[in-house]
């Protein structure tokens, strides 16, 4: 009856002192703690081998900003209700993410190569924005873009079966690192 009772209050003082999501862990049978970020193997050293392993793959968004540099030029633009002659269009336009030119368009068309801003010096794919300005002067304006780049995510899942009246642990890894810790049902 003793030993029960410890282990109630075990598992209550687990519940208050941690939320079903944490960022460390203690490891009492090495009397070691993990935490979120070590390794695979400093958490098999301090906890021991895992109760069961298993794998899933999440699928992961990531944003990123690409801006548009628009250069203009005087010209014709069609527009619903027919032509605006001296209208400024969009002649040259640089896209560019973390700084760098990732793809460039003339006149609506994509450019496969490099560019010119009149005599001065070509502009290609990688190009930084300072070596953009140097060519070709400031912008007309630049124009911020918010996308999303999809991947997946191989999750390895360690699950320690702590016994009858405590909550498993539940260790989830990215890239060989520590992502999350949650408990789980109470084991058996």
């Amino acid at each position: 009856m003793m030993k029960l009772l410890r282990n109630y209050c075990w598992i209550l003082l687990f519940f208050i002192a941690n939320p079903s999501y944490a960022d460390s862990f203690y490891c009492i049978n090495n009397n070691q703690a993990v935490s979120t970020g070590d390794s695979m193997d400093a958490v098999q050293t301090a906890c021991g081998a895992p109760t069961s392993i298993s794998t899933r793959t999440d699928m992961q968004n990531t944003p990123y900003t690409v801006q548009e540099w628009i250069y203009t030029t005087p010209g014709v633009a069609l527009t619903p209700q027919g032509a605006m002659l001296g209208a400024t269009v969009p002649s040259l336009v640089f896209f560019l993410q973390n700084d760098r030119v990732t793809q460039i368009q003339r006149n609506g068309t994509a450019v496969s190569g490099s560019v010119s801003c009149g005599i001065a010096q070509a502009i290609g794919v990688n190009s930084s924005g300072e070596m953009i300005r140097l060519a070709c002067g400031n912008p007309t304006y630049i124009q911020n873009l918010q996308q999303n780049q999809s991947s997946t995510q191989l999750v390895t899942i360690w699950t320690y079966n702590r016994g009858p009246y405590q909550p498993m642990m539940i260790f989830e890894f990215e890239n060989g690192k520590l992502a999350r810790i949650k408990s789980g049902q109470l084991g058996n």
